[in-house]
């Protein structure tokens, strides 16, 4: 029996990599023989998000990926859309529906692949605009999802595991602007490249990156992977995005899920060492109080802060991307810093900012997210500068 929408019905893993290889395999092929995207056809799109999904929420169900999953009213749209939940043959496996602007969207949801239960994988054949949207509508309204956010070293760290087909820039330093500095724009401080093609573009990003080092970031990457043993010969090509977006394409559905997990597994590992290692703790043994962790700094000697109210009016605002709701203190004997205390809009943990024209100290408090940390340093690189580094207190780099 087919949906309405001609996609079939999946309940199990196994049908769903089974159907998209298939259609993998078709896009690739109208992409050769037009050398263009077909309209009716649609490549396979991969989302890693971060979802708290403790043992009373897994209780809750059907029920609880609906309340969570609902696209909230906003400015612009003001309903609130339900989707439809439907639970398959396997634990962790589910389809969900929205509707938007008469049209359908199916996302296959599986929450249980990741031994934590925290690093989600969508899966969807639907418009990619509309899918989107949804995705960011969810991240800003819902404090338990957030996005992946993959800064620019470890898409280019994965981009080496393939063969190199392309990258994408993106920087827009525009919202960091005072209102007399909109008057004076630089042409560069929006800034979006596209280069796609072989390892020739590599000498084009050079010359592009030794022109405007500081905003040169990697926003998206694209490369063939393939894999040995049981799926040798076979490959997917991929385009990876800044905020957890796969594209992909290709002969092999298997090979794209092994490129997936491979990321989610190291990614994840970095946000737990966050959590392990740097948020502040206060510890009574036998009486006496110690306190554990360290503070996290942002580096931005090579690119200070010329502005800081609107540095602060910017990161502080609640909004998307940094989602962080905080309100700016001078500091009393340094005129040009500023002191926060925010609330991460994701999680509703706390933390504390401590921000110099050069340098960001950032506490963590107990039940932090690391994830926290990821979204701040990928956006202030595509906001701010390329140039800031992330640092513990003996200056090695934590991504």
């Amino acid at each position: 029996m087919n949906t309405k929408d001609s996609e079939p019905t999946i309940k199990t893993r196994r049908e769903l990599y089974d159907y998209y290889e298939m259609q993998m395999n078709k896009a690739y092929r109208e992409v050769l023989k037009a050398r263009r995207l077909e309209s009716d056809s649609t490549f396979i799109k991969t989302y890693m998000v971060e979802f708290d999904w403790g043992e009373e929420e897994r209780k809750g169900g059907v029920d609880f990926l609906r309340k969570t999953l609902a696209l909230t009213p906003t400015q612009h749209r003001k309903t609130l859309v339900m989707p439809t939940v439907h639970e398959t043959d396997e634990d962790g496996f589910f389809s969900v529906d929205w509707l938007r602007k008469d049209k359908k969207l199916r996302v296959y949801f599986d929450t249980i692949t990741d031994p934590d239960r925290r690093f989600w994988l969508a899966y969807s054949l639907s418009d990619a605009n509309l899918l989107d949207a949804v995705m960011d509508r969810l991240a800003m309204s819902h404090s338990c999802f957030d996005r992946a956010w993959l800064w620019p070293d470890i898409l280019k760290e994965t981009q080496a595991m393939g063969e190199f087909r392309g990258v994408g820039l993106d920087y827009d330093y525009r919202a960091f602007e005072s209102r007399e500095e909109k008057g004076h724009r630089e042409s560069t401080n929006y800034f979006k490249v596209q280069i796609w093609g072989g390892r020739e573009t590599e000498e084009i990003l050079n010359f592009i990156t030794k022109k405007f080092e500081k905003k040169t970031v990697l926003s998206k990457v694209r490369l063939k992977y393939t894999t040995d043993g049981e799926y040798s010969g076979h490959f997917a090509l991929e385009d990876i995005k800044y905020n957890g977006k796969f594209t992909a394409r290709g002969t092999s559905f298997q090979t794209h899920q092994i490129l997936v997990s491979n990321l989610r597994t190291r990614y994840s590992k970095i946000i737990k060492r966050l959590e392990e290692n740097y948020i502040i703790r206060l510890n009574d043994v036998k009486g006496e109080e110690s306190i554990e962790g360290n503070p996290i700094f942002f580096d931005l000697s090579r690119n200070p802060i010329e502005n800081m109210d609107a540095f602060c009016d910017v990161v502080f605002a609640g909004t998307m991307p940094f989602r962080l709701w905080g309100v700016p203190f001078p500091m009393e004997n340094e005129p040009n810093g500023r002191v926060v205390s925010a609330v991460d809009l994701h999680s509703g943990s706390k933390l504390f900012f401590e921000i110099y024209p050069d340098i960001i100290s950032v506490y963590l408090y107990r039940g932090a997210c690391g994830n926290s940390i990821a979204r701040f340093f990928t956006n202030i690189q595509h906001r701010f500068s390329k140039l800031v580094l992330a640092e513990d207190n003996d200056g090695t780099q934590l991504f």
